[in-house]
């Protein structure tokens, strides 16, 4: 049950509720309808405890939600983040962006790689056009694997930065 008794709000001297009343049932279903700047929101924000009333009640139920903040958040079936849960939501959907962006939807590309157990390096073309590793010479064993286009230009910016990745070879079955 959700009861917002004579509910006022003001913002910079102007009046956003004014002694609203409302009573909300468990199992009922009510919406908001009103011009822009009614007070539509601001009323939704002072029920879910977002906003602070400039005067009223708000009970959740039968908890005064001034004076019993987690009782009335706990009612209402809300979850509160911290700062913690809320970078690791921001980190894990940037983990998912990047992912979806660099990996999923980039052009695949073949890269040659070194497949002695040792080395992993990737293979260049060498002057006269055999694939061979850059490192430790072979070029018998010299594997195509397909990447994705933007995981090749990580690839090349990082050497180019004089870091050289190494890929284990594994066989898929």
């Amino acid at each position: 049950m959700l009861r917002l008794a004579s509910i006022t709000k003001r913002y910079q001297g102007k009046t956003a509720l004014d002694r609203v009343d409302l009573h909300v049932r468990s199992g009922d279903c009510y919406g908001f309808v009103g011009h822009n700047g009614a007070g539509k929101t601001t009323a939704l924000r002072i029920a879910l405890g977002l906003v602070r009333p400039g005067g009223g009640t708000v009970l959740v139920d039968g908890f005064d939600a001034a004076r019993h903040p987690r009782e009335a958040r706990a009612r209402q079936g809300g979850l509160r983040f911290g700062e913690m849960e809320r970078d690791c939501l921001i980190g894990h959907g940037a983990a998912m962006v990047i992912k979806d962006k660099l990996l999923d939807e980039s052009d695949g590309t073949i890269q040659y790689v070194c497949g002695n157990p040792r080395c992993g390096h990737i293979a260049m073309i060498d002057r006269r056009g055999m694939l061979r590793c850059p490192v430790c010479g072979e070029n018998g064993n010299i594997h195509p694997i397909q990447t994705s286009y933007a995981f090749k230009l990580l690839l090349d910016e990082l050497m180019s930065l004089g870091v050289v990745m190494r890929l284990q070879l594994e066989d898929m079955k």
